[in-house]
């Protein structure tokens, strides 16, 4: 009598393996979707982040520059250079003052890739609790 072959019987050890595999490429692929998702995301919040930047600078830019004009003027007769010099250190400080805040921002911003970092380590869990 001979024994039956295990790699035919069904539910044998290369048909667990086979599943295996499958179970970790699925896993993979939804892994890389969630990391295309996270960039593609980056790159739009990115985006809209500097064209709001670059139209808030500019209509900041020619608001301060008919600001400036106006005091000027006002004052031209007698406090000119006052104006111009109250002015000077006026804008001075809201400029380091905008500086230090971005700098500020830039240290606090989110991780790249946290959701897929966090998936990631949840399945790494998952699996270390089943073993």
């Amino acid at each position: 009598m001979t024994e039956a072959d295990p790699t035919v019987k069904d539910g044998g050890l290369f048909s667990s393996l086979r599943n295996l595999g499958q179970t970790l490429v699925a896993l993979l692929h939804n892994r890389l979707e969630l990391l295309s998702t996270d960039i593609e995301e980056q790159g739009w919040r990115l985006q809209q982040m500097l064209l709001l930047a670059l139209a808030a600078g500019f209509c900041l830019a020619v608001t301060a520059l008919l600001a400036v004009t106006f005091v000027v003027v006002l004052f031209w007769e007698s406090y000119r250079l006052w104006a111009i010099g109250g002015l000077f250190m006026v804008f001075l400080a809201v400029g380091a003052g905008l500086v230090v805040a971005l700098a500020a921002r830039a240290r606090e911003r989110p991780r790249m890739f946290a959701t897929v970092l966090d998936e990631i380590a949840r399945d790494r869990d998952s699996l270390s609790d089943r073993s």
